[in-house]
This record gives structure tokens, sequence and C-alpha cells, in this order.
């Protein structure tokens, strides 16, 4: 026979019940017959150590950027510069114009490349853009940077606010201002470009 005292919270054990033993002050009493049958003590799964790795998830970082290597300038020099050094911590796609020459792939780093389109400013071809592998590309991040404000640029930011991506912009150069002075077009785009600027 046992009883329960809920003032001490012990279990009090009659010595005479027979596979019982006496409970200590705040210890629970056992049987013997439970200790010698496991099944009424079922084991409980451990879980296993999670691998490091498997645990640590990369962010993946959509770098969006109407000029990017193989031609060679200021943006470009820079995410050639930046890239290398948080490609072990991001997973990073990269949207970019597919300027011709040679290019040395950047390895652990996918790039979707844009068509130039026939609209010229100064050096610089406008890409085309694929609106929809843009959201889509967009859809999947979360982190969107932007390096310029041309279509690939432009796009990226709309879709980035669209689904509520964190964001931010590398500023290189006043874009808007570039444009005016290196159209090749008329003075009247000059103005519609400053105007609008």
């Amino acid at each position: 026979m046992q009883k329960f005292s809920a003032k001490s919270g012990n279990i009090i054990m009659d010595t005479k019940t027979e596979g019982k033993t006496f409970a200590k002050p705040g210890v629970m009493a056992e049987t013997r017959k439970e200790e010698a049958n496991p099944s009424h003590h079922p084991k409980k799964d451990v879980p296993k150590e999670e691998n490091e790795e498997d645990s640590f998830k990369k962010k993946k970082l959509v770098i969006a950027s109407d000029s990017f290597m193989p031609r060679w300038d200021g943006i470009a020099r820079f995410l050639s510069d930046l890239i290398p050094h948080i490609k072990d911590t991001y997973d990073i796609t990269v949207l970019a114009p597919e300027h011709q020459g040679d290019f040395k792939h950047i390895e652990g780093v996918k790039i979707i490349r844009f068509p130039l389109s026939f609209l010229k400013f100064g050096d610089f071809v406008l890409p085309t853009v694929k609106l929809k592998l843009i959201k889509q590309t967009i859809k999947e991040a979360d982190i969107v940077m932007i390096n310029s404000i041309g279509p690939i640029g432009a796009f990226s930011i709309i879709y980035a606010h669209r689904f509520k991506k964190p964001s931010c912009a590398y500023i290189h150069s006043i874009d808007w201002e570039l444009w005016a002075k290196a159209t090749t077009y008329s003075h009247i785009l000059q103005y519609f470009v400053h105007f609008f600027s």
C-alpha cells in the first residue's frame, strides 16, 4: 500500500508491500518490477546533433546591375572585388547584361544574362529585360542589392518593393545626369531626361 503526502510531495511506502522500496524525502519511489520491465519506460529518441553546415542556410542575395563584367567600369570593378568576399556567406545570383568579351566565371555564383538592345547612350548599351525572369528571381530572393537604375536595376527595385524584400541600392554615379549628357539623340530627348530626373 502506498500513500501520497500532498504537503511534502513524497510517496510514503508500506514496507510489507512486495517489490516496493521506501521513498526518500523529495524522491519518487519506483518498483523493482518496473525497473526490470523496460516496456514501462520506453526510451525516448535522442535527436541527433545537427550538422553545422546543414543548420546554417545561406541567404539568397540577388545583385542587379545594368553593368557587369566583361564590360569594365566602376560598377564592374566594385562587384568583382565584392562578390568573391561574400560568396561564402550568401547564395548569390547576379542579374546583368550580356556584354561581349572574355569573362572568368566566379565559382559558386549564378549569373543570369540579358541580351543588349539597340539603345545606346554614349558607350553604354541598354539591356533588354525579361520581366518574368526578373520577377521570379526577385521573388525567390531574401535580399536584393541594386547597383544601377537602368532596366535591370529599375525593375528589380519595383519587384523587390512588390514582394516586400529587404533591398539596398549602392549609388556609383548619378545615372540620370550621365544619360542626359551622353545621349546622341536630339536635344528634345535630353530635355525629357533632365525633366524626369
